[in-house]
């Protein structure tokens, strides 16, 4: 499952801007309709709406800039990198276009690059240099310079005290270096300030599914899909805190949804494993996990599950495999060890199970 530190693939925070028409009267009502498409997180929608209006106007500055968002927004941030590139060149000057950047780099884990792209213009105001002081800290955190991504916080949050971004950073700063307690607190503070604020229920919710707060978790996702714009990784972590609540039917739900809004996403694969395995239904386990882990082989949740359903199956050797790859990742997971245990009796390999088994008890 996911964790509260996730990648910045799963956790991005976009800025609203409006759009003025620079093309025909024709282009501008497809970029409004574009806008209002991702203002109501029908992504695809935006998306195709934007590519059919830039086939006729390839040069259309909003049209890229708002086509790189909704990229941004469905987990696409090469794409989404590129289209800014193009936004820039045709003379975009949208204010927040240097954090966009900087965001969609942070997504493909380009630390360094991000970094270089969030410097703060002379020019900027409070607000922009806030947000871009923010992203730089993100960039330090990507590379473990924890201290200096601190310092970086600190002086964004000077600047704008109630910046969101800022704010959840620096919460998931505090549960890396294990204070999960002042994790919550910070995070409670920011939900104050920020009432509507998707990202910060998001965030919030991902502290407690770290935490195995399954309900707390369910809640607040529920709340952040009242004011979310972009709601597919939402119905997908949902899902998952579902999965663990025992409520499979709406679980289902959340992920017929999510691939309603983005039926590309990987992620679903895996969430349709947990589901599955939850059902006792182990060969679409299975399944479902093997096609996630054609993608991600080495995620140490699907090799769990995969091994789990393989030992329901009987087969223990693709079990066996799978767990190795799931305690090589996490080599203390005791659901991992517990696992072999069972895979090495099952297969009759009692002393290797019994010795095993004996250093998990005094563990």
């Amino acid at each position: 499952m996911p964790h509260f530190d996730v990648r910045a693939l799963l956790l991005v925070l976009v800025v609203s801007l409006s759009f003025g028409s620079t093309g025909s009267f024709a282009a501008g009502s497809e970029l409004e309709t574009a806008q209002d498409y991702w203002q109501a997180g029908q992504l695809k929608a935006a998306e195709l709406t934007l590519k059919s209006m830039l086939q006729s106007d390839p040069d259309d500055a909003d049209g890229r800039l708002l086509l790189g968002r909704v990229y941004l927004d469905l987990g696409q941030p090469m794409a989404a990198e590129q289209e800014f590139g193009r936004a820039k060149a045709l003379g975009a000057s949208a204010p927040d276009l240097l954090v966009l950047t900087a965001r969609a780099l942070l997504q493909q884990r380009q630390f360094t690059r991000a970094l270089d792209a969030a410097q703060v213009p002379d020019t900027a105001d409070d607000e922009v240099r806030a947000d871009l002081l923010a992203v730089q800290a993100q960039a330090q955190a990507g590379m473990d310079h924890l201290k200096d991504a601190q310092i970086l916080l600190s002086q964004a949050l000077q600047l704008s005290p109630d910046l969101a971004s800022a704010q959840i950073e620096q919460a998931k700063l505090s549960f890396r270096l294990g204070d999960a307690n002042r994790a919550q607190a910070l995070l409670e503070e920011a939900a104050a300030v920020n009432a509507d604020d998707a990202a910060v229920a998001e965030a919030q919710a991902d502290l407690a599914m770290a935490q195995r707060r399954f309900a707390d978790a369910n809640t607040l996702l529920t709340s952040a899909l009242e004011t979310a714009r972009n709601r597919w990784m939402l119905y997908y972590k949902r899902a998952i805190a579902r999965v663990e609540l025992g409520l499979l039917a709406t679980a289902q739900d959340d992920i017929e949804a999510a691939q309603r809004a983005h039926s590309n996403f990987t992620g679903l694969a895996f969430v349709r494993a947990k589901l599955a395995f939850a059902g006792g239904n182990n060969a679409e386990a299975l399944a479902a996990a093997e096609a996630f882990l054609k993608l991600n082989p080495a995620e140490p949740a699907a090799n769990l599950i995969a091994a789990q359903a393989a030992r329901e199956l009987g087969k223990l050797e693709q079990a066996r495999e799978y767990v190795a790859a799931h305690l090589r990742a996490l080599p203390n997971s005791r659901s991992g060890r517990l696992t072999q245990v069972m895979i090495l009796a099952e297969a009759g390999d009692l002393a290797q199970a019994e010795e095993l088994l004996s250093q998990f008890s005094a563990s």
